[in-house]
């Protein structure tokens, strides 16, 4: 499928979304171009990625489940980079939450390549499974465009056009070999400093992928 919107049109919403992630804020205004073409979404993505100059040290995968997708309303995965400063391994941080404006927390899971994974289409879980590390992640998610826009700004080629709507990844420990678990269906407590989740943070839910429930 061909690129349908001008290079011009897709740079300069590149250019207001990697200005919003730098200063910290969301666009308050309907941009005057709204994507409806997966690879626009990914061209814009491209563009902002390299306005943003940093080191990408991995990409996430959203909407992986039939659940969100239909909740979101989005038509398959929507990829984006993990940035390197974005990037905190280990299972205790404090962060700013003024870097992330809007944002959401998801608890995922997170895979570390052990190897070269190699260009192919026909990967399978078992075929990965030798090559890869699971760990337990909490992902920061959230959209430089503010929730009061219109529904087209969600629309699934704005979200990869906004990273695929990422912030910023925390990988936690890694799942020991002999842990029994559902990637796709497996229950999360998740709390902040053992204590409830403040408003600004409130849990994302995929369903048939995880069930958040913190802790009043």
């Amino acid at each position: 499928m061909t690129a349908t919107i001008a290079t011009d049109a897709l740079e300069q919403l590149a250019d207001r979304l990697a200005e919003a992630w730098m200063n910290h804020r969301t666009i308050d205004t309907v941009p005057p171009v709204l994507l409806t073409d997966r690879q626009d979404g990914y061209r814009v993505q491209d563009f902002m990625a390299r306005r943003l100059g940093g080191t990408v040290a991995g990409w996430k995968a959203g909407a992986t489940s039939d659940g969100m997708r239909r909740r979101d309303g989005h038509d398959g995965i929507v990829p984006g980079r993990v940035f390197a400063d974005r990037l905190y391994l280990g299972a205790e941080h404090r962060l700013d939450a003024a870097l992330f404006p809007g944002g959401h927390l998801e608890p995922e899971f997170a895979f570390r390549f052990l190897e070269g994974p190699g260009l192919r289409t026909d990967w399978t879980p078992a075929a990965l499974a030798p090559i890869v590390a699971p760990h337990i992640a909490v992902e920061i998610i959230g959209s430089r465009l503010d929730a009061d826009l219109p529904a087209a700004c969600r629309a699934t080629a704005m979200t990869i056009a906004d990273n695929g709507n990422g912030f910023a990844l925390v990988i936690g420990p890694e799942i020991s070999p002999d842990a029994r678990y559902d990637p796709l269906d497996h229950a999360v407590d998740m709390r902040i400093d053992g204590g409830p989740l403040p408003q600004t943070f409130r849990p994302g839910y995929a369903p048939n992928r995880s069930r958040p429930s913190p802790t009043p």
